[in-house]
């Protein structure tokens, strides 16, 4: 049980990091202070995470990789959109 409350608090911190920057792009419609690395890496690690959780069935994981993903998903888009 404390595994499973870790792992849910620290994917809703990690989650809840992300929201700002989406949230600025939209306000500003510039992404200029995100870099493609972080957004690329960050991409690949999430997809790695939800990858796993799948593997290892952890639904609480699962959830909230997948809503990470979403907004990293999110915020590429911007970077694409507003970039031009």
């Amino acid at each position: 049980m404390m595994k499973e409350i870790c792992i849910v608090i620290a994917l809703i911190a990690m989650s809840i990091e992300l929201l700002p920057m989406v949230i600025k792009g939209y306000r500003t419609k510039s992404m200029d202070h995100v870099p493609w690395f972080m957004l690329i890496n960050c991409e690949i690690g999430v997809s790695a995470w939800l990858c796993y959780a799948i593997c290892i069935e952890e639904q609480p994981m699962l959830c909230l990789e997948a809503f990470a993903l979403m907004v990293l998903t999110i915020a590429i888009y911007q970077k694409i959109k507003y970039t031009r």
